[in-house]
């Protein structure tokens, strides 16, 4: 299933320093095959997705953020987000975004995604021997994006046995300055 590329630019002006996009989630459970969960924007499968923050005056990066909202469509029965509705995995570039997931109803998430810096660090060498201590290579990467890798956490409740908790595959997001 092949599907489309997006990126979205947060804007930095006077009066509109944010992005809000709603999204869905089609859950399905796993029968023997490699089910993934397709985030969709329109009816289009979200193959990957981007967020450019737009540069501007100092103040007004610091109130720059891009808010997701992904449902999981009525027609999804026995499907509800389940603890905070998604789990960090990684987070690279020096850790410059803050990424707040928020249930909404069962059926809905928000995911608000802001930065802490104004303008890029350093990037380094994810290479790293955690036992001990260890010199990194300092890298500087200012135009590509930032990853930030993630699961959706979904509940299934049905009269049967396929009741439980289940991860989606990881639907990444790139952030970039």
């Amino acid at each position: 299933m092949s599907g489309i590329d997006l990126e979205l630019t947060v804007p930095c002006v006077e009066g509109c320093t944010s992005l809000s996009q709603q999204f869905t989630l089609e859950p399905a459970l796993p029968n023997g095959n490699d089910i993934k969960w397709p985030t969709k924007l329109g009816g289009n499968v979200v193959d990957s997705l981007s967020v450019k923050f737009a540069s501007g005056d100092d103040a007004l990066e610091q109130e720059q953020y891009a808010e997701f909202i992904v449902v999981i469509p009525e027609s999804f029965e026995g499907w509800s987000f389940y603890a905070n509705g998604i789990e960090m995995l990684a987070a690279f570039g020096n850790c410059q975004y803050k990424f707040i997931p928020t249930i909404i109803s069962p059926n809905i998430v928000k995911i608000k995604m802001s930065k802490l810096v104004s303008k890029p660090k350093s990037f380094y060498s994810t290479e790293l021997n955690l036992e001990s201590l260890s010199k990194v290579t300092k890298l500087t990467f200012a135009e590509d994006p930032l990853v930030i890798d993630f699961r959706y956490i979904l509940e299934y409740k049905s009269p049967g046995p396929d009741d439980g908790i289940y991860m989606s595959q990881d639907p990444k997001l790139s952030s970039r300055r």
